[in-house]
């Protein structure tokens, strides 16, 4: 199954597609549908570290949780998702 995942800086175009084998979750956080909604935790101003993070683990009701964290995180974001189970990451960043 080939996940489709929209670019957030560019309406309308793709940032990339994620082919799986198998059951895989797909979530995306980002600003491209609702702007800058995510707030960082520990300033609780929006989130700026990223445009867009997508990832990918087996069950969906964790793999949107964890998107909307590890955007929420910002700066290593990609690390914590590394220590995820069966999970990567691909991201966007503000400025392309």
């Amino acid at each position: 199954m080939a996940h489709r995942i929209a670019h957030p800086l560019h309406p309308g175009k793709l940032a990339t597609v994620i082919t799986a084998h198998g059951d895989l979750a797909v979530a995306t956080s980002g600003t491209a549908e609702r702007g800058a909604h995510i707030l960082n935790p520990n300033h609780g101003t929006p989130a700026s570290t990223y445009a867009s993070l997508t990832p990918s683990r087996p069950r969906l009701t964790m793999t949107g949780h964890q998107a909307t964290a590890a955007f929420a995180r910002g700066d290593g974001a990609q690390d914590w998702v590394g220590t995820l189970d069966s999970s990567e990451a691909p991201s966007v960043l503000p400025d392309d």
